[in-house]
């Protein structure tokens, strides 16, 4: 339940400021406008109580035999009851951790961003889906030593925490520097804003991931 009102929340939009999400526009058309604000207040108040559960949830995964998909949707509703809703949605977006696609801030080329073959905690950047063009030459992605940002140190740490080591390892790479393998632009990564082309998140310097799947 945990996990599941975890992915519910990182889902949420929080631009908004009403009683209720917009998103429940229809819905109050049908039940009313004070059901639909009953609804939500009950909804915040529950995410709360389970943000509390947070320290045993990581306990237990940590101490259990799970696999690292269960502990990265462990790590969505952690990040989304923290409020950290751009990592939480990342971490939704690349579940499985086996390739991140982003975008070039200046060519606006797709860069597939894949873990080496026999390391799987370094990712290499490609200008081509691995899947369709074998044999090219890898593009090194410099990792960070630290984090600047703070939300992505906690991601990190918490990571780390729960036993999901390889995703601790990529979120170095994640936001440390490359050269794009199609404009050869110098690109400091961002984790942060690995996230969707839509959001409009999408600074100079960072890469932008172009997935809307969620």
């Amino acid at each position: 339940m945990a996990i599941m009102r975890g992915i519910i929340e990182a889902s949420r939009d929080v631009r908004d400021e009403g009683p209720f999400p917009a998103s429940w526009a229809e819905l109050a058309e049908d039940v009313g406008s004070s059901v639909c604000t009953e609804l939500y207040r009950e909804y915040v108040e529950a995410i709360g109580k389970l943000k509390e559960l947070t320290k045993e949830v990581f306990t237990y995964a940590a101490q259990q035999s799970i696999d690292e998909i269960e502990r990265r949707y462990i790590l969505v509703a952690d990040a989304a009851y923290r409020g950290s809703y751009i990592p939480a949605n990342m971490l939704m977006t690349f579940s499985e951790g086996d390739e991140y696609v982003a975008v070039c801030p200046a060519c606006e080329e797709d860069v597939y961003i894949w873990p080496n073959e026999d390391h799987a905690g370094i990712l290499q950047a490609y200008e081509h889906d691995p899947v369709f063009h074998a044999g090219q030459e890898p593009q090194v992605i410099v990792p960070v030593t630290s984090f600047a940002d703070e939300e992505v140190r906690t991601l990190a740490e918490r990571a780390a925490a729960i036993g999901e080591q390889t995703l601790a390892k990529h979120l170095h790479y994640l936001a440390g520097e490359t050269l794009c393998p199609s404009c050869r632009y110098r690109q400091r990564g961002g984790v942060k804003y690995l996230y969707c082309q839509e959001s409009g998140l999408i600074p100079d310097s960072f890469f932008c991931c172009r997935s809307t799947s969620f």
